[in-house]
């Protein structure tokens, strides 16, 4: 089960044009982007590039490190910022959005639009974006660039 199609929408109300813009971003590198099953049950991104694979959550054990990583966090004020560099291991965004109940901030840079529309189908942001500001910084989405940053 996927949650493209959903999250799209969301996106949309949340950010007009959105939508829009993820339709017509154009996916500019020639990686293969695949998803695989972690060994303990969880959806993880594999990219398969020149032959060799490369795994953005772990293979064996993908829920661990991102809940243990978001305990160390500690009791988390309300207005908090986090920025994310890519979101290739949804995990921790996954964590964040489901297991904090005081309103974050929480800005996400993913250089990869392909990673973000895979991403996009393997978390549920409806109740994430009602709960947190979650801004998307996307390479290629729109007129967002690093260049843009200047």
């Amino acid at each position: 089960m996927g949650y493209f199609e959903q999250n799209v929408k969301v996106l949309e109300t949340c950010y007009p044009g959105m939508a829009l813009d993820i339709e017509r971003a154009v996916e500019q590198s020639d990686e293969k982007i695949e998803e695989q099953i972690s060994q303990d049950g969880e959806r993880i991104i594999q990219i398969v590039k020149e032959g060799k694979k490369f795994y953005l959550g772990g293979k064996r054990n993908a829920k661990q490190p991102p809940h243990e990583w978001l305990l160390d966090q500690g009791e988390l004020p309300e207005g908090f910022t986090f920025i994310m560099f890519g979101m290739g291991n949804v995990l921790y965004l996954k964590e964040l959005i489901e297991h904090v109940n005081v309103r974050l901030n929480i800005v996400v840079y993913e250089p990869s639009i392909r990673i973000f529309k895979k991403c996009l189908d393997m978390i549920d942001l409806d109740k994430g974006m009602q709960k947190h500001l979650i801004i998307f910084w996307v390479e290629g989405l729109g007129k967002m660039t690093l260049a843009g940053i200047k």
